[in-house]
């Protein structure tokens, strides 16, 4: 890590110490389910842009510096919104093709703007490129109707990058969060990230907030989907590190019998277990960096390999957290429980295991 990405790297460690861990989830399950201040308090550090070249407004640091970022948020039990309400967008944005609304939203965005992507439809497996909002033209523009869930980073943002179906398969459009017709709704995950379905009642979209339509938004929606399932990999390696190192420590300083329960040479073998994948994920992940700004399949396939790695690390490290831990791991005064309510929301996000696995092999020819 060069010395730039480690100050990066400290900054956030340090940011996230004083805004995360689980108190704040348990603010957001007490009925405060969005995350406002926690944005506020990420553009006054300068994170958003982190990634963003410099022609858009942003520091052009690349996803390496995003990665460390979201990393440190992941550890704290925090998702950090420089992810969904941010980076996200930006993708979707930068996938679409040239015009005066996609630059004008770039720089919004870049000036600390918030926003998200609506693509998700209501099945129980998604498809990424048959969204469930469908859009018809009108003649003073398109009208958007249907529902698009688990719209992360969606409760706070001024504006929306809609995936929608129309005559000629996908259009991507923005929608201003005050339109007639949307409605915003709370949705409450087990872990508490900030998350919220669109209900579109006969939403008008002019023809100037039309980003893409037909092969250049199945594009845009690709590239949105790789950057989610990277993102959400390093959010998941920091959670699986974090659970590590609280599972070690408490097998070191926990006794039984008179000695610690560390010295017992089955618990040695099980969190050995958890060491081997977490340096596997660590791997894929870095590999999914290194490959994101190829583009296409390269991007595509590394991209669906970190998330269905570093998913799979998050699970195992959260689940013998919680085993390792006995009788305290599943009470709320506990982190490690949090953390294995995380691994399984990140698990599902953007393709399970299985699907992005299977992803990494179709686009390989299997």
């Amino acid at each position: 890590m060069s010395d730039e990405l480690e100050l990066i790297r400290q900054t956030a460690a340090q940011f996230c110490a004083e805004h995360g861990g689980a108190e704040v989830l348990r603010t957001r399950r007490a009925g405060q389910p969005g995350d406002d201040a926690l944005f506020d308090a990420c553009v006054a550090q300068g994170f958003m842009g982190v990634a963003l070249a410099e022609e858009h407004g942003g520091m052009d640091l690349g996803w390496p510096a995003l990665v460390a970022l979201i990393k440190e948020g992941g550890k704290a039990l925090i998702e950090l919104p420089v992810l969904s309400a941010h980076q996200l967008p930006i993708e979707a944005l930068l996938g679409c093709q040239g015009g005066a609304t996609r630059s004008q939203r770039l720089a919004e965005l870049s000036s600390g703007r918030r926003a998200a992507v609506a693509w998700q439809s209501e099945a129980r497996r998604p498809d990424v490129f048959a969204p469930s909002v469908q859009a018809t033209h009108a003649a003073d523009g398109w009208r958007l109707s249907g529902r698009a869930t688990m719209v992360l980073g969606g409760l706070g943002a001024s504006g929306y990058v809609v995936s929608a179906r129309c005559d000629d398969g996908q259009m991507v459009c923005w929608v201003d969060r005050d339109a007639a017709g949307l409605e915003v709704q709370a949705q409450a995950l087990i872990d508490h990230r900030n998350s919220a379905r669109l209900v579109f009642d006969e939403v008008l979209v002019a023809d100037a907030q039309l980003l893409a339509r037909g092969g250049p938004a199945r594009e845009a929606i690709k590239r949105m989907l790789d950057a989610g399932r990277l993102g959400l990999a390093a959010q998941m390696v920091g959670g699986a590190q974090a659970s590590f190192e609280m599972t070690l420590e408490y097998l070191k300083t926990r006794q039984q019998f008179g000695v610690p329960i560390g010295s017992f040479q089955a618990l040695q073998h099980r969190i050995s277990q958890v060491f081997i994948r977490l340096q596997m994920a660590e791997a894929a992940l870095r590999i999914g960096v290194d490959q994101f700004a190829l583009g296409g399949v390269e991007r595509a396939r590394a991209a669906a390999l970190a998330k269905a790695q570093c998913g799979e690390a998050y699970s195992l490290a959260s689940r013998e957290g919680v085993q390792l831990h006995g009788g305290i791991g599943v009470t709320d005064e506990h982190d490690i429980g949090f953390h294995l309510k995380s691994a399984q929301v990140g698990s599902v996000l953007f393709g399970d295991v299985h699907s992005c696995r299977s992803t990494w092999a179709a686009l390989a020819g299997y």
